[in-house]
């Protein structure tokens, strides 16, 4: 059995504190944007309903629809 050796990248000493702080310094992701995913994972919520269906919940108490 052959393992390589990946060496640790950039992004694998940052804590979730850090990945927080990037996030909220992101700009807003567009509602058009938003509307797509939720109509995404409408057609897709037969796939996998325990997956999907509180995602598209959460979505749409978010936009308002």
């Amino acid at each position: 059995m052959k393992i390589d050796y990946i060496p640790p990248g950039p992004y694998d000493a940052l804590m979730e504190s850090d990945l927080r702080k990037i996030e909220k310094s992101l700009p807003a992701t567009p509602r058009s944007a938003l509307e797509a995913n939720l109509l995404w994972m409408v057609e897709h919520e037969l796939d996998d309903p325990d997956y999907y269906g509180p995602r598209i919940l959460a979505m749409s108490l978010k936009l308002g629809v």
